[in-house]
């Protein structure tokens, strides 16, 4: 699907490239070892940026059709976590990663996180 462009979120985001973020979703997705709540964050939140493009970029491609309720399952998760997140986390690059993404959605988010 992607073969001729690579996703645009992957272009902007420098920290994140597409073979990095296939590792993590092999980790958190097939894992033998427990992930952290910073790696399912970051995974769902760059989940639902990518099912929401290709929502967009091939709307008129029938098979991507339920991309964007994809998309909004993973922003789901992807609060439900963040709004659990501790207040001190420990600064780990995943933990980082989720809360720049937190940060950068917050203008978007219509709804407040609970606290």
């Amino acid at each position: 699907m992607f073969a001729d462009s690579p996703p645009l979120f992957f272009l902007t985001l420098p920290v994140m490239n597409i073979s990095r973020f296939t590792q993590m979703c092999k980790d958190l997705y097939f894992c033998t070892e427990e992930y952290s709540s910073g790696r399912f964050a970051s995974v769902n939140a760059i989940l639902g940026h990518l099912f929401k493009e290709i929502s967009f970029r091939f709307k008129d491609d029938p098979s991507t059709a339920k991309f964007l309720e994809y998309s909004e399952l993973c922003m789901s998760n992807f609060t439900v976590v963040i709004s659990s997140f501790d207040m001190f986390p420990e600064p780990t690059l995943d933990n980082l990663m989720a809360l720049t993404y937190a940060v950068r959605l917050a203008p978007f988010n219509r709804d407040p996180i609970p606290y």
